[in-house]
């Protein structure tokens, strides 16, 4: 399976020579589209007798491959080479896609669960990472192949600005076998992997909390009628809130991200708090921009809001590999590493 955006021909040609030195001599590929996700792939393995099924895509793929493939027996292969690669990263494959293949055909077979979604009038599908209503799906749905192509990640960004004043939705919530709850939000996500809870949802809550804070408990004492003193200790309390959270999602990342068995957080302590507190120091700073900041509603106010979110995007993605070279540096003078494993290909 192969999306054609994000497996270019050339890195298709690798993909089946890696294939080839594997023993798979007999490929038949074909391509995803808008309509059809999955490609011809359900019509393909209900005719042949399929040994394995490659994926050359990003977590879209993935996803639409994983959901024909359930209880068929048959084993995917993941090559990361999309917008999105998260299932790759929590499996810990390489971010290369020709190596992440061959480490998926040298490794052991692992399962995994999926998640079933349903709703709007359409067939229940699988899901393998997360699956989001109302803002994240929107977010989703409306970055298109163009954008991604141009901007990658920045793509979502950018729709993500268009639905921040998307409306609330109500919601009837029951978990396990426990009781019907009724709610309303703006974006409900159920995560299916380690990596997308442990640290996107720290993260995610403690930018909230900390850029979004002081507006946040302003609108909650004005619905439900507190007493001024909570605003004010909530914006006290705010900043040691977002800390801990961030601490939760830094750990996590530098715990869990990088692909090997980990001697301990002792060498892992620098490049996290470096990583940390540039991230703190860049959030406080889009903090004040956002509380200063009084025109947001003119006609030039949401391009301003979204060059501020893009600038603090790129300053925290900047802090985060900055962070995790001091803690590679430190790992390979306690190693007694003195030669990089590969030419670097910026000389």
């Amino acid at each position: 399976m192969r999306h054609p955006h994000g497996c270019a021909s050339e890195l298709a040609e690798r993909v089946r020579e890696v294939l080839r030195r594997h023993g798979y001599a007999d490929q038949v590929w074909t391509e995803t589209s808008a309509e059809h996700p999955a490609g011809a792939l359900a019509g393909r393995i209900d005719e042949d007798d399929t040994a394995l099924v490659v994926a050359c895509g990003g977590d879209g793929t993935v996803r639409a491959c994983a959901d024909v493939l359930a209880h068929t027996g048959i084993p995917l292969a993941v090559v990361p080479c999309g917008t999105g690669n998260l299932l790759a990263h929590n499996l810990r494959l390489p971010a290369d896609p020709c190596a992440a293949l061959e480490a998926a055909l040298s490794g052991e077979t692992t399962r995994i669960d999926v998640g079933r979604v349903s709703g709007d009038g359409s067939p229940p599908v699988r899901f393998t990472v997360m699956a989001g209503a109302r803002f994240d799906a929107a977010m989703v749905a409306d970055a298109s192949e163009r954008a991604k192509r141009r901007l990658g990640w920045g793509a979502y960004a950018l729709s993500a600005a268009r639905h921040l004043g998307d409306p609330r939705m109500r919601l009837s919530i029951r978990l396990d076998l426990g009781p019907v709850q009724e709610r309303r939000a703006r974006m409900v996500v159920i995560g299916n992997v380690g990596m997308s809870v442990l640290a996107g949802l720290p993260l995610g809550l403690s930018f909230s909390v900390t850029v979004l804070g002081a507006h946040l408990s302003r609108a909650v004492v004005e619905v439900y009628h507190l007493e001024p003193s909570t605003a004010r200790a909530w914006d006290l309390l705010r900043w040691p809130v977002g800390v801990v959270l961030a601490l939760l999602a830094t750990s996590a990342v530098f715990r869990l991200s990088p692909r090997r068995t980990q001697p301990g957080y002792t060498w892992l302590a620098f490049g996290a708090t470096v990583y940390l507190a540039l991230w703190l120091l860049a959030t406080w700073g889009l903090s004040l921009y956002v509380g200063a900041g009084g025109s947001f509603t003119t006609v030039y106010g949401p391009l301003s809001a979204f060059v501020a979110l893009l600038l603090w995007s790129y300053l925290t993605s900047t802090a985060l590999f900055l962070g995790l070279a001091f803690a590679a540096q430190l790992e390979a003078v306690r190693a007694g590493v003195t030669e990089p494993a590969t030419p670097d290909p910026g000389v």
